[in-house]
Parts: structure tokens; sequence; C-alpha cells
């Protein structure tokens, strides 16, 4: 039995139909697939971050720790608010050279100051080319 056009042209409209309802199905999955992956990698991402981050703090613990090579070096110690994020009020910090060379007199000559100006010049510098 011949079908006629209009009925072949109604499983054709029906067959298209059925292809685009299958193709977004299967770009659905695939997008279901792709943030099943990235929500993966975001969470081993985030958990080597801390890891290494442990890492880093562990050995920085481990440094300050440690005792001065000689006796003319000076020990420093790092404050929980460096380690944990919280500010540092302004009164705590040594705001110009000046008053950093005068706690210095005061209490234990221990800062290299030649270091501290060829440190300064580099970082100066780097922070022009990144201008």
């Amino acid at each position: 039995m011949l079908k006629s056009d209009e009925s072949l042209e109604k499983l054709f409209q029906e067959s298209i139909e059925r292809q685009k309802k299958l193709k977004a199905k299967r770009k659905q999955q695939k997008l279901q697939q792709l943030k099943k992956i990235y929500h993966h990698q975001d969470i081993l991402l985030k958990k080597s971050f801390r890891e290494e981050k442990k890492k880093v703090m562990d050995n920085l613990q481990a440094l300050i720790k440690q005792k001065p090579q000689n006796e003319g070096e000076c020990e420093f110690q790092l404050s929980y608010r460096l380690y944990h994020g919280n500010e540092t009020a302004d009164e705590d910090l040594y705001q110009t050279r000046k008053e950093l060379k005068q706690w210095e007199m005061e209490n234990y000559p221990c800062i290299n100051w030649t270091f501290w100006d060829k440190l300064v010049e580099e970082t100066k510098q780097l922070i022009n080319q990144s201008i």
C-alpha cells in the first residue's frame, strides 16, 4: 500500500523531531558528564592547593624554629596573624626605614642593609617592568 505524500511528509517530520530530541538529549548528557568532570577536577585542584599551602607553611614553621647559624643572626618569629590572614594594625608596622633603623639601634643590629637596598632596587625594577 502506497502512502500519500501528506502521510510521508508527516512521518518525515516526526523522524526529524525524534532526531532533534535525541541530539538534544545526547548534548545534555555530554554537558552533565563535563560538569561532573569539572567538579571532580575542581575538588582535586582545591585539595592539591590546600596540601601545597600546608607544606609551605610547615616548611616556614620549621625554618622559623631553627636556631641561627651564628650568634650575630637575629631570630625572627612570625605571628599567628601572618599565617591565617588576619590583618596587622598599621601601628604594629614600621612605616619608614628610619623607624626600622631606630629599632635596630635600640635592640639588636641584625639587618643586612646592603642586601636590603639591593632587594628594594630589584623590586622597584620588577614593578616598573610590570607597569
